[in-house]
Formats: structure tokens, C-alpha cells, sequence
């Protein structure tokens, strides 16, 4: 059986610099007992709703305290990376081109971190590429 994870990101139709992120799905097809924690998964709906809702201070409340109660979930660093992401849209919506770079960086690293923990999902791959890609990191984009 095949489970889907979404990756949700607002993005705005006149942004020039975080429109060609082409964030994918996460596809994985042997889900782990860890990955359904009642204390993870509470605070994870919570993080993507908040997420889906453009909320971000609180979507990233929610993933910097699954940053210590789940770690090693890349759930945790999935939503994080989000965030990140994110605020990269608001930062450019908002003319803080500065900004962009560091998030994009932040965004990548925290992609990272997910794949340490499951390095299956196709998906995060392509989106810590796209990140360091934006963030101008080239050579971690094709590494």
C-alpha cells in the first residue's frame, strides 16, 4: 500500500524567485510503526494546518517542538523545510529579496535532515535539490 505525503506551499503567482520550485509529492511505501506516534502526529496535524492556513510563526512553533520530541522523523523536518519555504515567499512578496537566500539555505538543510531519517522518499531529494538550487548553492543542488 502506497501513502501519499503531500508537500503544501502557497506560492504567489508573481513571484519570480520561488515560482519554479516544483515541490512533489513524498511517496512511501513501507511506512515505519514510528511514523503514526499519537504525541507526533498531533502536533504534525497542527504544524500542517497551520501551514495550510498561511499561518507560519505557528506551523513553525509546531515544528521546532517536533524538532525535539521527533527528530528522527522526516515528517518533522519536512514541515520545517516548509516553513522555511514559506517565509522565502513572504520575504520576496514583501521586496526582502535578503531574506530569500538564508531561508532557501534553511529550507535545504532542514530537507537534509529528512533524508537522514528516511532517504527513500524520492521527493525530499528533489526539494533540498530545488532549495540549494534557489539558495544559489549549486553544487549541493547536483550533489
Amino acid at each position: 500500500m502506497n501513502h501519499r505525503h503531500l508537500l503544501i506551499i502557497v506560492v504567489w503567482a508573481t513571484s519570480s524567485v520561488v515560482s519554479p520550485l516544483s515541490l512533489v509529492g513524498c511517496e512511501r511505501s513501507d511506512p515505519s510503526p514510528e511514523a503514526a506516534l499519537p504525541i507526533q502526529q498531533g502536533s504534525l496535524t497542527q504544524g500542517e494546518h497551520y501551514l495550510s492556513l498561511g499561518q507560519l510563526e505557528e506551523a513553525g512553533q509546531h515544528a521546532t517542538a517536533l524538532e525535539k520530541s521527533a527528530p528522527d522523523d522526516w515528517r518533522t523536518h519536512d514541515l520545517a523545510a516548509r516553513v522555511h519555504l514559506g517565509h522565502a515567499v513572504t520575504a520576496e512578496r514583501d521586496g526582502r529579496m535578503e531574506a530569500i537566500t538564508p531561508l532557501m539555505r534553511a529550507a535545504a538543510a532542514s530537507y537534509q535532515k529528512a533524508i537522514v531519517c528516511d532517504g527513500r522518499i524520492a521527493g525530499l531529494w528533489r526539494n533540498a535539490a530545488d532549495a540549494a538550487w534557489l539558495a544559489g548553492d549549486r553544487a549541493d543542488a547536483v550533489a
